[in-house]
């Protein structure tokens, strides 16, 4: 049975002011996209017994909402081990004993090096994408990451998402360029920026004080984060992002494990 994973909305949610009314909105989103559904075929049923209605306009109707109904937020990526987590999870206590305020901080055991996020997609499709990260780990041998460093993006003058860096052999780059490269021929839209990898650690909120956001960009400027360590990728999983009032709660649907894993080295 697969895991799940509680995160705050910091991962993946667009930067927002406040997380209540708009947590909710999204939570209760099913449940209002079912009504409709429903309600709309009661109403198509009215309207094709007055003939203004085709069947097959019901139909495609009908179908197009229920596509929408039941999508599946996902993005592919790589799992960090615990020991890592535990190092990134000191970082950001000591971010925040510098005064590092108005930032919504990633739960440290849930960040994760994100290759390809792919929003909301078909079930139907999710077989596809999990035969596609099997097929790139098939080609894949194990590699080692570098995690250390401290930054920001856009710039510390206006932070807004505060990171880890990830120093990565060229393997890391050539597996992130295959699954964009497979995935946009899927149909998938391509990323607009360069990979950069990066293990999140907080956003900063929308809602932030000037004050606070000057202070932020103090602190990346002079605060240092040596070496916590070297981790050896040897997987890559696709997961779904579940949106409740608690926050995001991340699942991992497949996992590819790179050739060797499998005893094919």
């Amino acid at each position: 049975m697969a895991k799940a994973y509680r995160v705050t909305t910091a991962d993946k949610e667009p930067i927002r002011t406040g997380v209540g009314p708009k947590l909710e909105l999204r939570h209760h989103a099913h449940s209002r996209a079912l009504f409709l559904y429903h309600t709309f075929k009661l109403l198509c049923r009215e309207l094709l017994t007055i003939g203004i209605f085709t069947r097959l306009t019901c139909f495609s109707a009908t179908s197009i909402l229920k596509s929408k109904m039941d999508a599946v937020r996902t993005f592919i990526a790589i799992e960090l081990p615990g020991w890592m987590q535990n190092r990134l999870a000191e970082v950001i206590k000591r971010l925040k004993k510098l005064g590092a305020t108005g930032v919504r901080w990633m739960p440290s055991h849930n960040i994760h090096l994100t290759l390809k996020f792919l929003g909301e997609i078909s079930p139907a499709n999710l077989e596809t994408l999990s035969s596609l990260i099997r097929a790139e780990a098939s080609r894949q041998d194990p590699f080692e990451v570098s995690v250390s460093g401290l930054g920001t993006f856009p710039n510390s003058r206006r932070p807004r998402v505060i990171w880890v860096g990830v120093q990565a052999p060229p393997a890391l780059s050539t597996l992130q360029a295959n699954i964009e490269a497979e995935t946009r021929r899927l149909g998938y839209a391509a990323e607009e920026r360069g990979f950069s990898p990066h293990l999140t650690l907080g956003r900063v909120l929308q809602n932030a004080s000037n004050q606070e956001i000057q202070r932020i960009g103090e602190i990346l400027t002079t605060a240092d984060v040596k070496e916590l360590g070297r981790v050896t990728v040897e997987s890559i999983t696709l997961f779904r992002s579940d949106l409740q009032p608690s926050g995001s709660i991340y699942t991992p649907l497949s996992t590819a494990q790179f050739a060797h894993q499998r005893g094919e080295l």
